[in-house]
This record gives C-alpha cells, structure tokens and sequence, in this order.
C-alpha cells in the first residue's frame, strides 16, 4: 500500500511539473508570436501611414503621453472586437501593451522621445521648444496590438500631437490576410 502512495504521489508530481514546463513552453511560443507579429504589423503601418498620423519625424517612447479616456480599459474595449476567449491570453495582450515602449531601431528613422525626457520637459514651455527645434510635425505615438489568440486580428492605437492643444488619434482593427496585415475597421477617430 505505501509503495502504491508512493507511486501515485510521485506519478501526480512528474505529470503536474510536466503540465507546467508544457505551459511555459506554450507561453514562450506565444510570447515568440506576439513579438513577431508585433513587429510585422508596427513596421507596415510606420510604413504605410508615414503621410498621415506618423508623419512626424519623431515618435514616443510609450503610448503613455497619449492618455485619454477613451482609451481605458483597453482590455474589455479590444476584446470587444477581438473575441478573446482565453482569459490569459488577454490578460497577457494588455500586460504587453501596457509595458510596451518602442525602441530606435524599429522607427524608420525617427526620433524617439522617451518616456524620460517627456517627463522632464512635458509641463513647461520647454518641451514644445524641444518638439518645434528636433521635430517635424509635432510627435506621434503608436501602441503594441493586442491580439487575438490565432494573432489574425490586432487592437492598435495611433496618434499624433503638433502642439499641446492639436491631437489626433485612432483605434484599428488590423486583419492578416493573404500575408498582409490591413486595416479592417476604424473604430474610434479622435480630433482636437
């Protein structure tokens, strides 16, 4: 009898680290995807809307200058278009937008503004200094996609910010298709 609890007990220890070393490979393999996907999508849209909203020579550090609260929420507003049934999988989609920061060499040239220097300079004159002297057409910001768990549709927020009272801003729906991310839906367009 003690052999056979002692054999359950240890069947029961291998399966359950076996399930957890399978979950976190799982995981990585998403945080992989999402990774590259989100490159993928952020490299097209800096490309495709370089004469619109990302037009600005310079681009921010973190969607976190853009606040507004229309995008709050941004978990229970995504999956409203997302469909999102896993509720990790979303949970981790709006913990990587939320920690997401856009680094030099994925910006097709532009300056980036970091969270930093927009903190030091954002509530005095010194920062629209700054933004008329190093950029051309105010700054823009662009958001980490939030995916869907097939990472076939994206959530991602747009914006641009020519002085401290003109700001504009999007929120998408990306499809892939055929290869090709494309806008689907716009769901929210935001003039000031």
């Amino acid at each position: 009898m003690k052999k056979t609890k002692s054999y359950i007990l240890s069947l029961i220890i291998i399966l359950t680290l076996s399930c957890k070393n399978k979950s976190k490979i799982e995981t990585n393999k998403n945080i992989h995807l999402d990774l590259k996907k989100t490159v993928e999508l952020i490299t097209q849209i800096l490309i495709d809307k370089n004469g619109s909203y990302l037009s600005s020579s310079c681009i921010s550090e973190s969607r976190k200058v853009f606040t507004s609260s229309i995008f709050f929420d941004i978990g229970e507003k995504a999956n409203q278009y997302l469909n999102i049934k896993d509720s990790l999988h979303l949970k981790n989609q709006v913990d990587f937008f939320n920690e997401f920061k856009i680094i030099k060499g994925a910006t097709l040239n532009k300056k980036v503004i970091t969270e930093k220097q927009y903190n030091e300079l954002k509530s005095k004159r010194k920062f629209w200094k700054w933004i008329e002297i190093n950029c051309e057409k105010g700054y823009c910001s662009i958001s980490k996609p939030i995916f869907n768990e097939t990472f076939d549709l994206a959530y991602i927020q747009i914006s641009q910010k020519l002085f401290s009272f003109d700001y504009s801003s999007e929120i998408i729906i990306y499809e892939y298709k055929n290869k090709k991310w494309s806008e689907k839906e716009t769901i929210i367009r935001f003039i000031s």
